[in-house]
Order: structure tokens, then C-alpha cells, then sequence
């Protein structure tokens, strides 16, 4: 059995992007982690911009 995490994780239908918020620091610093369903790769910069410019980040 893995173990469950309990980090909001979004799922983007139209792209399949999923955005994970891990951590939010005491100075407003926050580590996400991107990806595309079904692949393992990390974002481009330009997905993850687009992530930005839609308000989903």
C-alpha cells in the first residue's frame, strides 16, 4: 500500500495538467509540482506560463 498524501492537487481536463501545491512556506514561498497526466515529464516553461496566464497557478 503507498501512502496517502493530502496536498490540493488540480487536474486541467482540456490539457490533462496536473498541478500539485506540496508546500507553502512562512515567507509566501510555495513548491508546486506540474505535470501531464499519464507522463512523468515536469512542464516547459511554456505550459507552465500558460498555467499562469489562465489563473490556475
Amino acid at each position: 500500500m503507498q501512502p496517502q498524501n493530502d496536498f490540493p492537487k488540480i487536474v486541467d481536463e482540456p490539457t490533462g495538467i496536473v498541478t500539485i501545491l506540496e508546500r507553502q512556506g512562512r515567507f509566501g514561498a510555495v513548491l508546486v509540482t506540474t505535470y501531464k497526466l499519464g507522463c512523468e515529464n515536469l512542464l516547459s516553461d511554456s505550459e507552465l506560463r500558460d498555467l499562469k496566464l489562465r489563473g490556475l497557478l
